[in-house]
């Protein structure tokens, strides 16, 4: 048993998947107690990097996130060995371990509109995300399918495990999600937008409204050529209402240009339907409609949180008190997760997350990336969701304490934690005679060399988005401050020279970057092992 240490004491098992366990925990201090989730990473699974690297990618993003239709995370550290996140208990399932229960009921066609609605509203909220110059990310989640749609036993609709979620616009090739519901594009790896999303709330309104699969097909293959050639759901029946065929006609056309192009905009014409419809027939809530229908196909069944041994609270992990969890992983599977250790503290500097492409891990009760639907399963916050597939690139890495989810009244702090964790610095390169050849509005690489003339200072600068992959540390001609991937910067217009180093993984390269004077400017320097 973990020894007494951490502020999050595990009641019980509530799944365990490739990845991670997932467990219903407490925080509690004198009589005031919150029930929460810790999700941990399965201590056989600390020298995956890949592992490692998706459950940061999920932390960092969801924590960025504060909606009533998104799960909330509010927590991410490290205690000894462990390596978890803490996010809101949601008590109740998701969509597909209660469409899966013996005699569930069909959805009635206001439950099915109003789910989907709430799901629009969560997502048109992550697609505004804007980053630290107040530029639109155009975030993705990837993964809108039943088993991340999660309903409580009080009527709340919330969207879990932020999928395999990415920026629009992310390096084309990869293909997350799941092909049960995937939009052509996706399906066939090319750069999607938030559009890609509507495709799939699409597709889950099409099954809640029907009852059965949205695309044929039995094996993986089969489905992602189905996606792939833009096959969609059949028409939709007779017991669909007119206006809901037309909103997943829509929501699910081949072509992004004929569907609609927001989240919002699918949600105003779900919202028209729901305000005519209970107009036309009065009586019960859409609330409590939801909390009827998801009452009856739920009763009578038992909790499934598995106790603990001999019924002994556990507490969160061995080791030294609690630190934010600030590591880095690279892209091999087999490699180790980096030691943490203290350094010095550095200058504060402007952070922006989401340069590289966030891949966030599934969550406990996790299956293939591209899969059928799970079977059922208690949800908290994240059960019974699918584990993607992870491309082999490493995140860029949180540079600050993330804080514990707030209790009252306040928690004493224990022992002394270690400082937060900030990237040794790194000696600009030095400069020779010449320069290599540029290209405008990117980089060409190799040695470390003189940059041509730049403009003057007093010139107008322009917003510089630099990331790396894996992250590394980085400066800017010849100015010592050290900056950490993702950052962006203000530049004049003209050529820079940067350098980039990960002490972790022994890598470095300088290139020289050509600032457009005509508009900002995002870099993403692949920095391959040698």
């Amino acid at each position: 048993m973990a020894a007494p240490l951490g502020p999050y004491e595990l009641l019980g098992l509530l799944g365990r998947g490739g990845m991670a366990e997932v467990y219903l925990a407490r925080r509690r201090v004198g009589a005031v107690e919150k029930r929460l989730v810790v999700k941990r990473l399965r201590r056989d699974r600390l020298g995956d990097a890949r592992s490692l690297e998706r459950l940061i990618r999920e932390a960092r993003l969801s924590m960025s996130l504060a909606h009533q239709n998104i799960v909330t995370v509010f927590d991410f550290g490290r205690l000894g060995d462990d390596v978890f996140l803490v996010m809101e208990y949601v008590e109740g399932h998701d969509l597909a371990s209660t469409w899966g229960r013996p005699g569930a009921a069909p959805m009635p066609p206001l439950c099915a509109a109003h789910v989907v609605a709430q799901c629009c509203l969560g997502l048109d909220h992550a697609h505004r995300r804007e980053d630290a110059t107040g530029t639109p990310l155009g975030l993705v989640h990837f993964d809108v399918s039943p088993g991340n749609v999660l309903v409580s036993a009080a009527g709340e609709v919330k969207l879990a495990d932020l999928g395999v979620a990415g920026l629009a616009g992310d390096p084309t090739g990869s293909v997350r999600g799941t092909a049960m519901y995937m939009a052509p594009e996706q399906a066939r790896g090319e750069r999607v937008d938030p559009r890609a999303d509507v495709y799939a709330a699409g597709m889950v309104l099409w099954e809640a409204l029907t009852g059965t699969r949205p695309r044929a097909g039995d094996g993986l293959d089969e489905l992602l050529a189905a996606a792939r050639a833009g096959v969609g759901p059949p028409e939709a029946p007779p017991c669909v209402p007119p206006a809901l065929a037309t909103i997943v006609a829509r929501a699910t056309a081949a072509d992004p240009d004929a569907r609609y192009p927001t989240a919002r905009a699918m949600f105003g014409e779900l919202d028209a339907y729901l305000v005519a419809a209970r107009a036309a027939a009065p009586g019960a809530t859409l609330v409590e409609l939801l909390t009827d229908w998801y009452a009856a196909a739920w009763s009578g069944v038992p909790s499934t949180v598995t106790p603990l041994p001999d019924g002994v609270v556990a507490q969160l992990a061995s080791g030294p008190a609690p630190q934010s969890m600030v590591v880095t992983a690279d892209d091999t599977p087999a490699a180790p997760p980096p030691a943490i250790e203290a350094r010095p503290p550095r200058r504060r500097v402007r952070r922006w997350w989401f340069a590289a492409p966030l891949v966030i891990g599934g969550a406990a009760a996790a299956g293939m990336a591209v899969a059928r639907r799970p079977a059922p399963s208690t949800i908290a916050s994240a059960v019974a969701v699918r584990e993607p597939d992870a491309p082999a690139i490493a995140p860029p890495i949180a540079r600050a304490p993330i804080a514990p989810a707030p209790v009252t009244p306040p928690i004493d702090p224990g022992p002394e934690a270690p400082p937060p964790i900030a990237p040794t610095p790194v000696a600009p390169a030095p400069r020779s005679p010449s320069g290599p050849p540029r290209s405008v509005g990117g980089a060409t690489t190799g040695p470390p060399t003189a940059v041509p003339v730049r403009a003057s200072p007093a010139a107008p600068t322009r917003a510089v988005t630099i990331g790396a992959q894996p992250w590394a540390n980085f400066t800017v001609d010849d100015d010592p401050t050290i900056h950490q991937t993702p950052e962006t910067v203000r530049l004049p217009a003209g050529a820079h020279r940067v350098h980039f180093a990960n002490p972790t993984l022994g890598l470095a390269r300088t290139i020289t970057l050509d600032v457009p004077a005509d508009r900002d400017l995002r870099h993403v320097e692949r920095l391959d092992p040698p």
